[in-house]
């Protein structure tokens, strides 16, 4: 078994599906071995008040040497004031684990 990390997000639910896809094509830049994306319905107290709201649902898997980059990554380009970015570790099969540990960031 390998480490890997699950790293999520959510984005606006105004987004079109490319504004979703260039999200995460830069988290793929930054080191990210594949990225999925999905439509929620989110609830949640904001400013105290409960809402709810249609948003966009992204998951990245990552390698362990790749994610400060990654989380760097989604910090510093996401459109919320207070993103939710979560992460956290899981087994993986071997060859899944070495498939996630081949990427690493594009420098320029």
């Amino acid at each position: 078994m390998g480490q890997v990390f699950l790293v999520k997000t959510t984005l606006p639910g105004d987004w079109i599906e490319a504004f979703v896809g260039e999200f995460k094509h830069k988290a793929l830049l930054a080191g990210a071995a594949c990225a999925e994306h999905q439509r929620v319905t989110s609830m949640y107290s904001w400013e105290g008040v409960v809402q709810s709201s249609e948003e966009w649902s992204v998951q990245f898997t990552v390698d362990g040497a790749a994610l400060e980059s990654v989380l760097a990554q989604l910090s510093a380009n996401h459109p919320y004031e207070v993103p939710q970015i979560l992460h956290w570790s899981a087994n993986s099969q071997p060859s899944y684990y070495e498939w996630v540990g081949s990427f690493s960031p594009v420098t320029d």
